[in-house]
């Protein structure tokens, strides 16, 4: 709480205190002018302790951290070298001590090109990043030589910015002739389109009445095919029928003329049979009469 009331603090020295924690490294990230962080043997700054200090905003920038005896580990030097930059996102630490934690050179190695004034030392004393010979005037010339590629850049920036304004105006008075052209040549083949129109109009017409007439025609035609052969069908079996009755006719006057001349036959038939017995009874009478009459003659020659 009273880190906070310290704004122009640029130096802390907590070694060996065994209480700071994350709470007190928040309340740190609140002095923008803070420089210098001596935290070597602070058993309880862990990864989220170094997050809040991070999270702050600092001006020019904390140089120095030591972080020895710490249960700092990669994720919490990922962090610093990503979250403890200036206003250019340049990397404004130098000297890094994490002697005695559980960071391997590996994940120092790994952001090593993010600590442009310093280089990764390692020995029974020291370890972790050591600043080079004349780091501050280094940082201090690659500070300038950055703000110089910014204002160079934001230059050209403003130069194409302009350029662009003055293209978009040339192309904005191009686009505007080229549309009053367009509405003009619109204007004038208005009516063209309007005639053009009428006619594809007229021509559709004429298409769709050509159409249908050939349709009508054609389905007259074909009606009439239709006709035709129904007609020549109805002849044919009206042909066919009038054989087939004649033929029945025929053979009904046939039957009836074999049934007359059977009936005759029979009726003759008959007759003769009839004629025949009545013959026949005739000649019996006259053989009788006759073999009577030889007899009586015989009785009457026997009798004289």
């Amino acid at each position: 709480t009273a880190a906070k009331n310290l704004k122009n603090l640029k130096k802390i020295f907590l070694s060996n205190c065994k209480k700071i924690g994350k709470i007190a490294m928040k309340g740190l990230s609140k002095c923008q002018n803070l420089r210098l962080l001596d935290l070597n043997n602070c058993i309880k700054v862990d990864d989220n302790s170094i997050l809040h200090i991070c999270e702050g905003y600092y001006w020019p920038g904390i140089h120095t951290i030591y972080l020895s005896g710490t249960k700092v580990t990669d994720i919490g030097v990922e962090w610093i070298a990503n979250g403890l930059v200036n206003a250019v996102k340049l990397p404004t630490v130098t000297t890094l001590s994490v002697k005695g934690t559980s960071v391997t050179s590996a994940a120092l190695k790994s952001v090593q090109h993010r600590f442009r004034c310093s280089h990764f030392l390692r020995d029974n004393t020291f370890f972790g990043f050591y600043p080079v010979h004349r780091a501050d005037e280094k940082k201090m010339i690659d500070d300038f030589m950055t703000l110089i590629h910014g204002v160079v850049r934001t230059q050209a920036l403003c130069r194409g910015a302009s350029d662009r304004l003055k293209a978009a105006i040339v192309r904005n008075e191009h686009y505007t002739k080229k549309i009053a052209g367009y509405i003009q040549a619109l204007k004038r083949g208005n009516e063209g389109r309007k005639l053009a129109i009428f006619v594809r109009k007229t021509k559709i017409k004429q298409n769709r009445m050509a159409t249908l007439i050939s349709y009508s025609y054609r389905a007259y035609l074909n009606r009439k095919s239709l006709q035709i052969r129904l007609d020549q069908r109805f002849s044919i079996r009206a042909q066919l029928c009038a054989i087939r009755i004649q033929k029945i006719i025929r053979g009904w006057l046939g039957r009836k003329l074999a049934k007359q001349i059977q009936t005759t036959q029979a009726s003759f038939l008959q007759k003769k049979i009839q004629v025949a017995i009545l013959l026949q009874s005739m000649i019996r009478r006259y053989f009788a009469r006759c073999d009577y009459w030889s007899r009586l003659s015989d009785q009457r020659m026997l009798t004289l």
